[in-house]
């Protein structure tokens, strides 16, 4: 099939390929868009920053100056003249034009000292005057002196801000120059205060030129191709350097309700501008500059352009590499798939995708291959396992030789020496539970698949292992390898291997196994005689319950020879001491007595293991008579509970029952002495307050001793002072000393609502050795002097 064929298959690998070249060509392009977002987000936030910098720059000037100029308010506002003058009653008639002129001659020494403020006047509402730094007029004369021939502002509307109350803030206006012309200007009036029912007083107005302003907005190189608003707090433009005063703002409202530092804003004429803005909160003012936006983002133009024509130079050299360099790549494949079809017999379709015609080929024959494997060593590890089985019971009846039937199953035998381990599984229900998807039939082939591989794994360190199922045991055949020639070390081998498999298998897979150990024999014919051995200890393990691993050697002794007449030792005099020791709750030393009688029982394992079974329980019905005898007999758990009794019953080894026995030993022991605790601290207590009883009498009948004191009171009742004032304090909460002097005080209140004494007096006969000590005591405790309150009730 030729190229321009296969390309326009939609399976066909050269569509992956092209996806794959245009993947990596577009990677880099990505990146570079990447690049060019972040670096114009950088730069318009680099800009945004210098610009509000600067903004903030002019604020903080203008503030500065502000500042004095509300300095310059305050002390005109506040100087004794001008108080004088607005708020006296005593300027009837035209006796205030002295005090005028003196006032007027006084605000012109402000005036050196404010070079900022252009001129200043005070507005005086009661005659209509205005004062001047070192002039006064009346107010008609002064606003055309002022600010005659302003068209912004007529004479009416002038005296309507002058007679406004409670106003505090700035104007735009203008004022005259020295040759009569009108300049702008800006106006901080501050109207005196009035009564709610009360005329207006008089206004404070403070003029600076706009000109001022505008010298520090042209300083900064932010609004150097900008147009720059000063703003009051009702929006209007105080001053601006751009030559149309009328222009609108009307988003303003939106900076102050959002507080947001800048936006674009389309003027009315079309043109598009970057807002910036900053509030003052000295002042009160807002600044606003307004950038043409060609000026502002020029360079984050530029940069992005020339982003737009590097990628469409790298697309367009991208595609013709890749359409060259697919048209070379696929010969070699186109090859390789028809030999592949000629070999295998497996159809190619001209629709399916090359690889993965391929991939199914290889993997159809590989699946084939690991079929036939798979059932051949199924076959094999069943007639192995079978073989194992009647080779450990002693039944093989065979033609050929055993060493000759082993090769076939891949048994290797090293040496001679045999030995057998029997695995018996515990606990495998967490291990079951993992399984949830599969079938119980499949659960067991996987455990016995698990431990299989497990075992002969760590068997052939060092030795041969052979594992099969039989009589629902997991049994191993363990080969020696003949390095180890006693059978010390043949043991210890072993030992080793169950627990390197018992400590794998309860920590990776959670199956809790007990693993009887053999002896170990010279010669194949005693194989049989090994898996008997490793039986007998699995079902001594069973009963007796000692290691979870436990080999021939170790029960040799008890499973050849009974001793006679040792087997049970349980005399009536220890059953009685052990319920003494319950009844005292000494949890110690019964313990003790029940582990002597165990110990003395168990010490060597000879005799009938059913025997030791049944002391265990003598044992629990001396601990059920203990209770009855202490008339708790529905107390604890193992008599009230059923199921608890049950669990008694059915334990099937020895350790279990002797666990129980433990439990209820402790539970017993612990009620009695709880018991026993608690009537104890019931006595202690009545002594207690008995005690600080006969104390609290002491006081009360000899408080005016000067000597009364702790160390004194531990004397008299034979007790260490520390200790005596410390009960005293757990068992009433108050110190011994704070009772003492609250006894005197409550005494001498007494003797305070008597006139005889006197409060010197009174502190004597109290017991206290200073006078002033009792009225310092008497206070902290009374809140009052004595006197204080001799005179407060005899009155």
């Amino acid at each position: 099939m030729s190229f321009r064929n296969r390309l326009s298959k939609r399976r066909s690998i050269i569509l992956t390929w092209i996806i794959s070249y245009f993947s990596i060509l577009f990677l880099p392009i990505l990146v570079s868009l990447a690049v060019n977002q972040e670096s114009g987000q950088t730069l318009r936030g680099e800009i945004n920053r210098a610009n509000a910098t600067l903004l903030a720059q002019l604020r903080d000037n203008m503030d500065h100056e502000l500042q004095n100029v509300r300095r310059l308010n305050m002390e005109l506002s506040l100087h004794t003249m001008v108080q004088s003058l607005m708020y006296s009653n005593k300027y009837a008639n035209n006796s205030y034009i002295y005090d005028v002129y003196e006032t007027s001659e006084e605000l012109r020494l402000f005036k050196a000292s404010y070079p900022f403020v252009d001129n200043f006047y005070i507005y005086w509402a009661a005659q209509n005057t205005v004062i001047l730094p070192g002039t006064n007029r009346d107010s008609k004369f002064a606003f055309e002196d002022l600010h005659g021939g302003s068209p912004s502002m007529s004479y009416e509307e002038w005296m309507a801000i002058m007679q406004r109350k409670n106003y505090h803030g700035f104007l735009p206006m203008q004022i005259k120059s020295q040759g009569g012309s009108l300049k702008p200007a800006v106006a901080f009036i501050t109207s005196f205060p009035a009564g709610p029912n009360e005329q207006s007083v008089g206004s404070c107005v403070i003029l600076i030129d706009a000109a001022k302003f505008l010298d520090m907005t042209d300083k900064i190189r932010l609004f150097s191709g900008g147009q720059v608003y000063v703003l009051n707090e009702n929006n209007t433009i105080l001053v601006s350097n751009s030559p149309d005063t009328d222009i609108q703002l009307p988003q303003i409202e939106r900076l102050h309700n959002s507080k947001e530092v800048e936006f674009p804003y389309k003027a009315q004429d079309g043109q598009q501008f970057e807002v910036m803005h900053a509030e003052s909160g000295i002042s009160g003012l807002s600044y606003v500059s307004l950038i043409p936006s060609t000026l502002f983002w020029e360079k984050d133009r530029y940069v992005r352009n020339l982003t737009i024509v590097s990628i469409v130079i790298s697309l367009t050299g991208g595609s013709i590499l890749t359409y060259f360099l697919l048209r070379k790549n696929y010969g070699p494949l186109h090859r390789l798939l028809r030999s592949v079809a000629a070999q295998t017999g497996v159809s190619y379709s001209r629709n399916d995708n090359e690889f993965q015609y391929i991939e199914h080929v290889f993997t159809e024959t590989i699946d084939e291959k690991d079929k036939i494997g798979l059932h051949l060593k199924q076959q094999n590890q069943l007639f192995r396992s079978n073989f194992l089985n009647r080779l450990l019971k002693g039944q093989l009846d065979a033609p050929l030789p055993v060493e000759h039937i082993v090769q076939a199953y891949g048994i290797d035998f090293q040496s001679s020496r045999f030995a057998v381990l029997v695995f018996y599984l515990n606990d495998i229900d967490k291990f079951l539970s993992r399984l949830d998807q599969k079938t119980a039939n499949e659960k067991m082939k996987l455990l016995r698949f698990i431990i299989t591989n497990v075992v002969e794994e760590l068997a052939s360190k060092t030795h041969r292992g052979y594992v099969c199922e039989a009589d629902d045991l997991m049994v191993c055949l363990i080969n020696f390898s003949g390095q180890t020639e006693h059978d010390s070390g043949d043991a210890n081998d072993l030992r080793q291997i169950a627990t390197e498999a018992r400590e794998f298998l309860l920590k990776k897979f959670h199956i809790d196994a007990t693993i009887s150990i053999s002896s170990s024999h010279p010669t194949l014919n005693d194989i049989p005689i090994a898996y008997k051995e490793a039986l007998d200890v699995m079902e001594y393990k069973l009963v007796m319950g000692s290691s979870p691993i436990l080999s021939h050697e170790d029960i040799r002794s008890s499973l050849k020879t009974v001793r006679q007449g040792t087997d049970y030792f349980y005399p009536i005099q220890l059953e009685q001491q052990l319920m003494n020791c319950l009844k005292a709750g000494d949890y110690d030393q019964a313990k003790i007595t029940m582990d002597s009688i165990i110990e003395h029982n168990f010490s060597e394992v000879t005799g009938h293991v059913h025997l030791r079974k049944y002391l265990l329980f003598n044992l629990m019905s001396t601990l059920i008579k203990t209770v009855d005898d202490i008339g708790a007999l529905g107390t604890f758990s193992f008599t009230r509970d059923a199921a608890a009794l049950d669990r008694l019953h059915s334990s099937k080894t020895i350790e279990e029952l002797q666990s129980l026995l433990t439990e209820a030993l402790q539970e017993i022991c612990s009620h009695t002495s709880a018991k026993r605790k608690l009537a104890s601290m019931e006595t202690r207590y009545k002594t207690h307050m008995l005690l600080i009883q006969d104390v609290i009498d002491y006081v009360n009948v000899n408080y005016r001793d000067r000597n009364l004191n702790n160390s004194l009171i531990g004397q008299l009742f034979d007790l260490k002072p520390s200790y005596i004032a410390r009960l005293f304090k757990e068992q009433t909460g108050q110190s011994l000393i704070d009772f003492i002097s609250k006894t005197r005080v409550e005494r001498s209140k007494e003797l305070l609502l008597q006139k005889e004494l006197t409060v010197g007096e009174i502190s004597e006969v109290s017991g206290f050795n200073d006078v002033h000590v009792y009225i310092r005591t008497f206070k902290k405790i009374e809140g009052i002097t004595p006197g204080a309150f001799k005179e407060m009730n005899l009155v």
